[in-house]
């Protein structure tokens, strides 16, 4: 038995998927879970490493993270009537803030995202918007 694990060991020295400095953590994890799959397969290791990316390409996600999906908007945005609400205050916050979609959508003029949080949002759409002049150009244009 305790040959067959150094032929595994062995085999595997050639297809190094951990490297020792990782720097994002979330990444060296992946790489140890293919790895340690790769034990337990009969294949050789870059045919199941293969497998293993191709089978998470078609099950992962195609949005980027970070951004609404278009399900989730409001189908009534642009032909019902929303008015702008105050957020309404939580255990942890007095004053509660959110980030205002239209401006965060925006870039300054060195290429940076505009960072923007407000204290009013859109109940019916959930969003924070600034109130003027953010929250009537969600409701108007199409593009949010």
């Amino acid at each position: 038995m305790m040959g067959g694990v150094d032929r595994d060991d062995q085999e595997l020295m050639f297809y190094v998927i951990i490297r020792k400095q990782q720097v994002c953590y979330y990444k060296k994890a992946f790489r140890l879970f293919v790895q340690n799959s790769q034990r337990t397969s009969t294949t050789n290791s870059v045919e199941h490493a293969e497998r293993v990316f191709v089978e998470l390409q078609t099950t992962g996600s195609a949005r980027k993270p970070g951004r609404r999906s278009a399900a989730r908007r409001h189908p009534g945005r642009l032909t019902d009537r929303h008015f702008p609400e105050h957020i309404p205050a939580n255990v942890t916050k007095k004053e509660p803030t959110r980030m205002c979609v239209v401006c965060c959508s925006r870039r300054k003029p060195d290429g940076k995202k505009v960072r923007r949080e407000s204290r009013y949002y859109c109940p019916q759409c959930d969003v924070g918007l600034c109130v003027e002049p953010c929250f009537k150009e969600y409701h108007t244009q199409p593009n949010y």
